[in-house]
C-alpha cells in the first residue's frame, strides 16, 4: 500500500503534461499503470494510460514508451489500462527487455 501512496505523492508533483488529472492507477511491484485525463487544442478529452516504472529518484515512463498510449474515447482507455494492468500482473518477475516483450505480446494477444 505504502508503494501507492509514494507514486500519488510523486505525481502530484510530476503530472503527465498532456494529460495532467489522475483519473486512476494500479501499482503492481515495479512499475505503474496510470490513467489520467487531458484536454486536447480543440478542448476535447485526452486520456492517457502510461506505463511506469520506480527508480531511485521517482518513477520514470522510459520502460513504456512504446508500450504508453493516448485515447480520445474513455471506454477505449479503460480497457486498455485494464489489459495492460493484467500484461503487467503477468510480465512483473522479468525485466528489462524480456519484461517489455513480455508486457507487448500479452497486449497483442487481446
Amino acid at each position: 500500500m505504502s508503494e501507492g501512496m509514494d507514486y500519488r505523492e510523486w505525481q502530484k508533483e510530476h503530472p503527465n503534461f498532456i494529460t495532467p488529472e489522475l483519473l486512476k492507477y494500479k501499482t503492481i511491484g515495479n512499475y505503474v499503470v496510470e490513467l489520467s485525463r487531458g484536454t486536447g487544442i480543440k478542448n476535447e478529452p485526452i486520456y492517457g494510460v502510461t506505463l511506469l516504472e520506480r527508480e531511485d529518484t521517482g518513477f520514470s515512463t522510459s520502460i513504456g514508451t512504446d508500450i504508453s498510449k493516448p485515447f480520445f474515447n474513455s471506454r477505449e482507455a479503460e480497457n486498455y489500462f485494464a489489459n495492460l494492468v493484467e500484461a503487467v500482473e503477468i510480465c512483473q518477475p522479468f525485466e528489462g527487455d524480456t519484461f517489455r516483450n513480455c508486457v507487448k505480446r500479452e497486449l497483442e494477444g487481446d
